[in-house]
């Protein structure tokens, strides 16, 4: 308080980790509705769903790490996860099966079996 003029009380740290587990629910609940619609939209949203399963874990483990929130917020985070593991396992599935399908048209190619 010091160093300010008008008398202001000092700005207290606040913890992030509310912010952090509603992030982490959003991404994940829209990562998870990419991941289902996938395969009704030519299997595009899941590159969508992968970064955002990645955002959502990266700011779920944020908000779990945090130390204690209130219990709502923690639920929230623990759904977030939830919905990013589930996004992100059909993700990589998907992106599995593309990368499987795309070698097998290349192979296809060269061998002149096209």
């Amino acid at each position: 308080m010091a160093n300010d003029p008008y008398g202001f009380p000092d700005a207290v740290a606040g913890s992030s980790a509310p912010t952090d587990a509603a992030i982490c629910l959003w991404t994940g609940v829209a990562a998870l509705i990419c991941g289902a619609l996938g395969p009704c939209l030519c299997y595009t949203p899941w590159f969508v769903a992968f970064p955002l399963s990645i955002v959502s874990i990266y700011y779920g483990v944020e908000a779990k790490s945090g130390g204690p929130i209130a219990p709502g917020f923690d639920t929230a985070s623990t759904a977030g996860l939830v919905a990013a593991g589930v996004s992100l396992a059909l993700s990589l599935l998907y992106i599995g099966i593309f990368v499987i399908y795309v070698g097998i048209f290349a192979f296809a190619a060269v061998a002149g079996n096209l």
